[in-house]
């Protein structure tokens, strides 16, 4: 394994790219950045206003990772808790914990108005949130307190609460209990949450293979795994609290290199305004560094009941995702939004740009693109 690894990188540290780069570390890049990116990208079809927030890890170090999952089991008994039902069997990849659904329904009647049966979907809101905002109507629950009922529940089942993103949600989706055959309120609904992980303080965005879209649709490639990394919450308003928690939480295994090289901002910049010169992007909304999931060297694992959690561990490698809305063509127009969020559309999407050569990773979802591709150390950079 060492002397593929050592091969991967030589690769790496060869190409025209990586030589031609001015490196920094993290605290010189967080110092160097500016706060937005504002610019106006001229294109042949039209000009790009960017006025994009820059966000960068609060961290001193990038090391480079190798991960697996955290299949510790509960620390507490469903009467100590308080929680209904704990499960922290193999199938979970982690924890779950909920409480009974029939407890969370209104009755069927209020106000001598039919209540409908099911909730009806009220909002979708992507990796954004309002701390101080009460999403769910009927309900003066804001999201912030809703994040210290659930850090509150991380630590008691075991969890490092700062090893989830709870700040800036992947998804957020509200879903009310309205009056039967309208969109009226009749009672607070539910409120979805999900959430990214943290290694050593940054940010894990999601994997390698999500840089692909729509190419070949259901047929493409996609890692079968790394979803089950991704913590999720619901909060219930009818009962007054939350109704279930999915614990996932990948845990460093080795540190394969304690910090890496990142090159410049104004590389990514450069990157990024010769994609948009291609027409497609038209608005972004951030630009954040964090980590981006590969599978081992050698090894592609697509969704499948054959594979033991306990063998299967990835590498985390330095990546800036950048959110943006995409059109299908440089001529073409935005899809529309299908709520009062402008990201709620098939529009939005993320790029990504490795941190470390500048490069926009392309969208081939190839077996080996979700293989660890190695790293370039400071020893090579400064060269």
């Amino acid at each position: 394994m060492k002397r593929l690894i050592a091969g991967l990188v030589c690769a790496l540290m060869l190409s025209a790219t990586a030589c031609a780069q001015e490196y920094q570390n993290v605290s010189q890049l967080r110092e160097s950045a500016p706060a937005r990116w504002t610019t106006t990208i001229e294109t042949k079809w039209r000009g790009v206003a960017i006025d994009a927030k820059i966000v960068t890890p609060n961290v001193e170090t990038i090391p480079v990772v190798k991960v697996g999952y955290d299949l510790h089991p509960s620390p507490l008994t469903p009467e100590e808790s308080g929680w209904m039902i704990i499960d922290d069997s193999y199938e979970t990849a982690g924890m779950s914990i909920y409480q009974d659904d029939d407890l969370g329904k209104p009755p069927r009647k209020i106000d001598g108005r039919q209540v409908g049966s099911m909730a009806v979907p009220k909002g979708a809101w992507y990796d954004t949130c309002e701390p101080d905002r009460a999403y769910i109507p009927m309900c003066d629950v804001t999201y912030s307190e809703m994040m210290d009922m659930i850090s509150t529940e991380i630590a008691r089942f075991g969890y490092p609460v700062e090893d989830f993103d709870l700040e800036t949600p992947a998804e957020l989706r509200l879903f009310q209990w309205c009056f039967a055959g309208t969109k009226e309120d009749a009672a607070p609904g539910y409120f979805h949450m999900s959430f990214y992980p943290k290694v050593k303080g940054v940010t894990v965005y999601g994997h390698i293979l999500d840089a692909v879209h729509n190419t070949r649709g259901e047929s493409r490639r996609k890692d079968g795994f790394w979803e089950k990394m991704r913590s999720s919450a619901c909060y219930d308003g009818m009962r007054g609290g939350l109704s279930d928690l999915y614990f996932k939480h990948p845990i460093p295994v080795k540190t394969v290199a304690e910090d890496v090289p990142l090159c410049s901002f104004g590389t990514i910049q450069q990157s990024l305004e010769r994609e948009i010169q291609k027409g497609r992007v038209r608005k972004i909304y951030e630009i954040s560094l964090g980590y981006i999931f590969y599978c081992e060297p050698g090894v592609y694992v697509p969704d499948s009941s054959e594979y033991d959690y306990a063998d299967i561990f990835y590498y985390v490698k330095p990546m800036w995702r950048v959110n943006c809305l995409k059109a299908s063509g440089a001529q073409q127009e935005l899809e529309e939004a299908y709520g009062d969020d402008e990201r709620n559309t098939v529009a939005y999407t993320q790029l990504l740009v490795d941190a470390q050569t500048g490069e926009i990773i392309s969208q081939s979802d190839a077996a080996d693109r979700s293989m660890f591709p190695g790293y370039l150390s400071w020893e090579d950079a400064n060269k």
